[in-house]
């Protein structure tokens, strides 16, 4: 059994992307706009294994309505947690700090993880994070190794994605292991849609030097302590 840390609900319990949905054990489903907030309610309704983020990411800030839209669909769902929310250097709509630190104070206020998108904007999520006491994934984590110690010293849990794999591999090893192992996390989501979890495990526990079960145990342990924290 393994728990994937990011993906989408185009993805979630279709087996898209998956040699066999089965063994999923944990699905953290991130919506990305209020319009996906529908058919996420509708998954989690239909296959327990989902674990609900809603919010708005920095793509699609410019849908972003007020806080008090948000607060209301989590006061509904007090299993839901926030994402996908975040800061991209690359591409981001109006008012994407703004409503970024906004969503943040929700979570921390309501007590529910955050999962957070990065893309060239490492110092501006670090800060924005100081001071809060917030359980976090920082998804598709890319950022140099030598960032992880401020993530982990803010609370963060550090997903890796599939992506990773585009970078040199001596980077990958060293971001990879870098990152303590209670801190962990795997997802599928990436550029291209999903991969296969299966796949990805094999790949991140041959660059850990461990055996693919006991690297899923750890990843499936972490998963489930970031819900009970």
């Amino acid at each position: 059994m393994f728990a994937d840390a990011h993906l989408h609900i185009s993805n979630a319990g279709f087996g898209v992307g998956y040699r066999d949905i089965s063994e999923a054990g944990l699905l953290f489903c991130n919506a990305s706009r209020p319009s996906d907030w529908i058919s996420l309610e509708e998954l989690m309704q239909s296959d327990k294994r989902v674990v609900p983020f809603f919010g708005i990411h920095p793509w699609y800030s410019d849908e972003y309505d007020g806080e008090d839209v948000l607060v209301k669909i989590l006061e509904k769902y007090p299993e839901a947690n926030v994402g996908e929310i975040g800061l991209d250097g690359t591409r981001s709509g109006h008012d994407a700090l703004k409503i970024f630190k906004e969503q943040l104070d929700v979570a921390s206020r309501m007590n529910r993880i955050a999962s957070i998108h990065m893309v060239r904007s490492t110092d501006d999520v670090l800060s924005a994070l100081k001071g809060h006491d917030i359980r976090t994934i920082i998804h598709s984590y890319d950022a140099p190794a030598g960032f992880v110690n401020a993530f982990v010293q803010r609370g963060c849990c550090l997903s890796i994605s599939p992506r990773l794999f585009k970078k040199p591999i001596e980077k990958v090893r060293d971001i990879i292991n870098s990152i303590p192992k209670d801190r962990l996390l795997l997802e599928s989501d990436h550029c291209d849609g999903v991969m296969d979890m299966h796949e990805h495990i094999c790949k991140v526990a041959s660059v850990l030097g461990m055996g693919i079960y006991e690297l899923s145990d750890i990843v499936s342990k972490n998963a489930r302590d970031i819900l009970k924290a």
